[in-house]
């Protein structure tokens, strides 16, 4: 019972300051979002191919809408980005290009995951994007 109410009190009494994400954490974990949840629709198409074959209309309505779902997700998450882009740069302009170049390789990602393709498939826009970040995290470091 102590511990209970020393638990609570700690939530009561204490600054309740939870930090919001920085940009670099909204450019990974929408990438990640998206990509899930676009994942997560796909398989439900894959399972839609096994029970219903290649030419049926399930499938291929469960198909397109996978892609809807990214292309959605994309939607909601790219507007939030942009005021953070802008107020990244103004915070650090010596990073500006290592900025503006994770941005366009993760926008570059989003279209990539908008468009049809097989379920597994990597691509060179993912790779690009965690390359591109990595290189933002190492600059950001070196400051």
């Amino acid at each position: 019972m102590r511990l209970l109410t020393a638990a609570i009190a700690c939530l009561i009494f204490s600054p309740g300051v939870i930090a919001a994400p920085t940009f670099l954490q909204m450019l990974e974990g929408s990438a990640a979002y998206c990509s899930f949840k676009g994942s997560e629709a796909l398989d439900e198409a894959n399972n839609s191919l096994k029970k219903h074959g290649k030419a049926s209309a399930q499938y291929r309505a469960a198909v397109a809408a996978s892609f809807r779902v990214s292309s959605s997700c994309i939607d909601a998450e790219a507007p939030k980005l942009k005021p953070l882009l802008q107020q990244e740069i103004e915070v650090r302009p010596v990073l500006a290009v290592a900025i503006k170049d994770a941005y366009a390789s993760w926008l570059g990602y989003m279209e990539w995951l908008r468009t049809p393709r097989p379920a597994g498939v990597e691509s060179f826009e993912k790779y690009k994007f965690e390359s591109k970040v990595n290189v933002l995290k190492a600059e950001m470091d070196s400051i």
